[in-house]
């Protein structure tokens, strides 16, 4: 497998103890052949003891793990690791806690306190802790997720390696976690990953603090009605068809999964705790059972399903927040996961005339769409977004009945930004370049001038964060000050803290028309060339690095690693000019409906 190496500050690291003469299997290989199918190539077994520890430490790019196919654009970000070896150690294989202390190449924990003064636990469970946390430079409050990188239990099949440690499944798993959460950074349906540490033992996750409560917890206050039901499921469906554009099944819709950003009764929801989900590839079939039992589609449980297993998840929730229970059982106590399951496979569903008589016909069918048994005949995440129902309370909301793709740039301009976010940052960066010629030719350059000097109002030719607030506010739109920044950071390609007139025009334009027009390849060259400084006829890591701004200081070589193995689809550690227009000439992933517009009305957070 080609890997590429780059040195690192760090001292030696203990050899641990362990057994003599271990039997193990060689790391898993991908080899170019297999790469798009992520079939592994053994290199065959081999009894040796472990690997001596490395006299100095070394960031290295795995680049078969998350390879994106080629001509798309990235599903995943690229693991990017110290030991990337431990990541692909067989499942029989012990990983000792001395061996795992560095393995993403985040900053490390030590920095962290520095940051943020850590509070109480606010939740607790399986996959670690939950703790609020104060940014000490501004007071914020955030979300701190502590995840332990070993197990609390070792099977009993690897005991006799050692009674404390790891497997690369479960690293795996928590570089999974990260990445789905980092594909959705742009969105504002997820809650926010703002920072990430590791520590010898644990990764760190700084998220955005939701202070509202769960659906669980408003499900079981009865506070729901057909049209606030509607809004719930417009807001799941549009994250998990963010989720799906990206190559991710969540794998994990319930009502303790989706988060209230205050304690408001208008309150906006986020998706939160991506520590289930898969990434997949189109026309993939996956096998994994894993979620919660009651929400489970059908297919889950039979070993053999696609993306749409979410979508009969959010059916379910759907129906509970309706009707208070679930459509295949008046109680969920009492039942084994056996008899859940078979209920799930066999039971009849409560679709009948008579439990839906006190809601609307188009309520019952858009939740019939979702619990089709036959994946075939369910409803996806964007047929759903598009179903009456749902069309429906958004012109109850005030929203325009659109498609989305045409819808005036005044009342998408928030669906826009978020769009945007969820490029790859090497893609906004070119973008935010040739802005400045397409710019002259677009059509849609006097609507986005006019946005732009309507929020500059010192007309220094640039926007501030208040500016983008007070200016998004003024125009109708709605979100809490936590929301805004987040706005304002993905589009922010230079990383000064302000927007100019390129980075918004980059962020608010329909580039798929632009693609079209006879200077576009011109452009691309010219971004090109002026990226690959040593005129190689390729973009290498050392080249991307100088891509990246100052306020990524300590974390530049980490973020352009993961900038090259979104492109690098042939994995050879470079960006070719066919790899680099592959990127910028794929089409949008995302329509803006599967955005949140925020023209609603409601209090949606702290000086919304």
């Amino acid at each position: 497998m080609a890997v590429t190496m780059v040195p690192t500050k760090g001292g030696t690291r203990p050899r641990p103890r362990r057994p003599a003469q271990v039997e193990r299997v060689a790391p898993r290989r991908y080899t170019s052949s297999s790469r798009s199918g992520r079939t592994p190539t053994p290199a065959g077994p081999q009894t040796t003891t472990r690997p001596p520890s490395r006299g100095s430490h070394v960031t290295v790019v795995c680049s078969g793990l998350f390879q994106p196919s080629v001509g798309s654009e990235s599903r995943f970000a690229a693991s990017v690791t110290v030991d990337e070896e431990l990541l692909h150690i067989a499942p029989t294989q012990l990983i000792y806690p001395e061996e795992c202390t560095r393995i993403y190449g985040y900053t490390r924990a030590e920095h962290m306190v520095r940051k943020y003064e850590l509070g109480k636990v606010i939740g607790a469970g399986s996959f670690g802790v939950v703790r609020e946390a104060t940014v000490r430079s501004s007071g914020e409050k955030v979300a701190v997720k502590t995840i332990s990188k070993l197990l609390k239990r070792i099977p009993k099949h690897l005991q006799r390696q050692g009674d404390k440690g790891t497997v690369s499944k479960h690293l795996t798993k928590l570089q999974l976690e990260v990445d789905a959460m980092k594909s959705l950074r742009g969105s504002l349906n997820a809650v926010r990953l703002y920072d990430l540490y590791e520590g010898d033992h644990e990764i760190h996750l700084i998220m955005e603090l939701c202070t509202g409560g769960t659906i669980y917890e408003r499900i079981t206050s009865n506070e729901f009605t057909e049209t606030s039901a509607a809004r719930v499921a417009r807001s799941i469906l549009q994250m998990l068809s963010q989720c799906h554009s990206k190559g991710v099944i969540y794998m994990d819709v319930k009502p303790e999964n989706f988060l209230y950003l205050t304690d408001s009764k208008e309150s906006v929801l986020k998706g939160t705790d991506f520590g289930l989900a898969l990434k997949y590839n189109q026309g993939e079939r996956l096998s994994t059972r894993r979620g919660t039992p009651v929400y489970m589609a059908p297919e889950v449980i039979l070993k053999d399903y696609d993306p749409k297993v979410d979508c009969w998840s959010a059916g379910v929730l759907i129906f509970q927040l309706l009707h208070g229970r679930l459509p295949y059982m008046q109680r969920m106590k009492g039942h084994s996961v056996r008899d859940v399951w078979d209920m799930i496979l066999n039971s009849d569903l409560d679709l009948s005339g008579n439990t839906w008589t006190d809601f609307s016909a188009e309520a019952k069918d858009f939740v019939e769409g979702l619990l089709s048994r036959d994946p075939s005949k369910r409803l996806s995440a964007v047929d759903a977004l598009n179903h009456p129902w749902l069309l429906e309370a958004d012109e109850l909301a005030g929203e325009s009945k659109g498609a989305g793709q045409d819808r005036p740039l005044q009342r998408s301009i928030i669906q826009r930004l978020q769009r945007f976010g969820t490029y790859s940052f090497l893609k906004q960066v070119v973008l935010s370049k040739i802005a400045g010629e397409a710019n002259k030719i677009s059509e849609m350059s006097p609507q986005i001038f006019d946005f732009f000097n309507s929020l500059d109002k010192d007309q220094s030719g640039t926007i501030s964060y208040d500016e983008l607030r007070q200016g998004l506010s003024k125009a109708g739109y709605q979100l809490a000050d936590s929301e805004a920044h987040q706005l304002l950071s993905a589009i922010d390609t230079d990383g000064n803290g302000v927007l100019d007139l390129n980075e918004v025009f980059a962020s608010l334009v329909d580039w798929s028309d632009l693609h079209k027009d006879e200077n576009w390849p011109a452009w691309c060259r010219k971004m090109f060339e002026k990226l690959d400084v040593d005129s190689s006829g390729a973009i290498d890591l050392e080249e991307l690095t100088k891509v990246l701004p100052k306020s990524m200081e300590g974390q530049r070589t980490v973020n352009a690693l993961r900038m090259l193995r979104e492109v690098d689809t042939n994995g050879d550690g470079k960006i070719s000019y066919e790899e680099f227009m592959q990127m910028m000439n794929a089409e949008d992933e995302f329509l803006l409906m599967e955005f949140d517009s925020r023209m609603s009305q409601g209090s949606l957070g702290e000086n919304a």
